[in-house]
């Protein structure tokens, strides 16, 4: 499967249109003439998303499995995948990771989120071992926790990093003020993920571990949509998702927001799902350096992550927020406006007593924040998104006199 996704990506934009145009004739029914098709459907928001996967009645287990988004929208998308699909969007990552030298099995160090739930943290700690990678979680830094696991690093040497640029660099920061580098871990490559890759972090990362950075785009959902290859180019993955780049109204555009249609599955599919994010698209007509003639997608605007700060100097990663937040809640903002205190604003779901909402969210993140942080917290009617139709969720201490 793998060797598949290669050869596809690999091809030229005939074979790849016809491997689009047999995946959503199988996956969604689409005539020959899929463009035209395709861009008669409408888009599909979350609420629209969550519609059609609940209209596919019940689903059958081991076929599918659930997935949560992170909530990049102010709240996490809990939804259901084939496996089928999930299968596919592996091998599409597995192929654009091998543009870099990277196979399955060889050691990576992840930087990323960790279960808080004890028994499912005992989970994720087989399942990582059992796929060579050693993690830090993103809610467990500290300096003394990131002089440990460079420790650990030193003798696993990895062959590769990943995860969120924002947590790569504060592990720099904290590493290099303990007097402690990364020169003889020997990476290949940094793959960074899950957020915008600023020139700031890239260069920091980059100096930091002393290897390439290379920066991947793509969503909880559908898997890996776009990739940046050896010359530096970030690439359309067209394997298990198309992305498209579109305008309010759906009509492709060199530049708009991005939508996705999954091309495998026969549960839960996706149909033109947004993602809020905004993008420009180039071309495949002419061939990149790389010597590929996949088109190009650039995101400009995607998820920024930060870290709360407590008094004692140490911080917490703020999608701590996104991952506690109570099923009571459908919506929220927070921002921190001093080393002890954080406001928020909740919108409860339909039917939920806002005194409720506002207990449960107070419990949940007191419980991760501890007893130093006062939590402030409001319900409201609404919490509108941004113009790109992301939400910042958590605003840092550093950016709280700041405008949204």
């Amino acid at each position: 499967m793998i060797r598949r996704a290669a050869k596809l990506l690999d091809a030229g934009p005939e074979e790849l249109d016809a491997h689009i145009g047999r995946r959503l004739s199988a996956t969604h029914g689409a005539p020959p003439d899929w463009r035209a098709w395709l861009a008669r459907q409408p888009m599909a928001d979350r609420a629209a998303s969550e519609r059609r996967q609940a209209s596919a009645g019940p689903v059958r287990r081991p076929r599918v499995e659930y997935r949560k988004t992170s909530g990049s929208t102010g709240a996490p998308f809990r939804f259901v995948r084939d496996r089928e699909m999930t299968a596919w969007m592996d091998a599409a990552m597995w192929a654009v990771y091998g543009w870099h030298g990277i196979r399955p099995g060889q050691r990576h160090a992840r930087f990323w989120g960790r279960p808080l739930q004890a028994a499912a943290a005992r989970k994720q700690r087989i399942v990582d071992s059992a796929l060579a990678r050693r993690r830090l979680g993103a809610f467990d830094l500290s300096p003394a926790a990131a002089v440990r696991f460079l420790e650990r690093l030193r003798s696993f040497r990895p062959v590769y990093a990943y995860g969120y640029p924002s947590l790569m660099s504060r592990f720099a920061d904290h590493c290099e003020d303990a007097g402690v580098d990364a020169s003889r871990l020997g990476l290949d490559v940094a793959i960074s993920t899950g957020e915008l890759l600023t020139a700031e972090a890239r260069s920091r990362i980059a100096s930091f571990f002393g290897c390439r950075v290379v920066n991947e785009y793509g969503c909880t959902e559908s898997g890996i949509l776009a990739m940046e290859c050896e010359a530096g180019v970030s690439h359309v993955v067209p394997v298990a998702a198309l992305p498209e780049v579109v305008d309010g109204d759906g009509r492709a555009e060199e530049r708009g927001e991005v939508a996705v249609t999954d091309l495998y599955g026969r549960t839960g599919t996706l149909l033109r799902h947004r993602l809020y994010d905004s993008a420009r698209s180039s071309s495949s007509q002419v061939a990149c350096d790389c010597g590929r003639r996949l088109a190009g997608l650039e995101v400009d605007t995607g998820r920024l992550q930060s870290f709360i700060r407590l008094r004692d100097g140490s911080s917490i990663y703020g999608a701590i927020l996104a991952y506690t937040v109570p099923t009571t809640i459908a919506r929220f903002r927070a921002r921190q406006v001093a080393l002890d205190r954080i406001e928020a604003e909740l919108v409860p779901r339909a039917s939920v007593d806002p005194g409720r909402a506002i207990a449960e969210c107070h419990a949940a993140w007191s419980a991760r924040l501890g007893p130093d942080v006062r939590l402030d917290l409001r319900a409201v009617d609404e919490i509108p998104l941004t113009v790109g139709g992301k939400l910042r969720y958590f605003v840092p201490l550093e950016d709280a006199g700041r405008p949204e």
